[in-house]
């Protein structure tokens, strides 16, 4: 059976990492050419949806699949949304970013907890049956 403590331990890990990676990092890449946009777009594009990946996949190992994966990356792209995006002053124009960015980081975090999550159910029953 899954541990639920373990899925909250990761959850909150990813949850953290997820909304201090880019502000974190912004300062010490703030002296390049472009005001550390490059390393902010970098952030949004490779970092967080590779942190989505392992944090999912690893999800998938201990604990099985979880349609947390699905709305986790969504609601912890809002803070990033209105904050870093700076979508706060013309919505029309941002949303579909939002959409863009939020497919990417769902498909990069449930994907793979799905697939590790069927994979461990898989071997789980291979095991019962031997």
């Amino acid at each position: 059976m899954s541990n639920p403590k373990s899925r909250w331990i990761l959850l909150a890990a990813y949850a953290v990492l997820f909304l201090a990676l880019p502000y974190v990092t912004q300062p010490i890449f703030k002296s390049v050419g472009d005001g550390g946009f490059g390393w902010i777009l970098m952030i949004f594009y490779l970092a967080l949806p590779l942190l989505g990946l392992g944090c999912g996949v690893a999800d998938g190992i201990v604990n099985g699949w979880s349609l947390w994966w699905l709305i986790a990356p969504v609601i912890l792209f809002i803070p990033h949304f209105f904050l870093a995006m700076g979508a706060a002053s013309n919505l029309s124009v941002y949303w579909d970013e939002f959409f863009l960015f939020t497919g990417i980081y769902v498909g990069f975090a449930f994907i793979p907890n799905l697939i590790a999550g069927l994979v461990r159910n898989y071997l789980q029953r291979s095991r019962a049956k031997s």
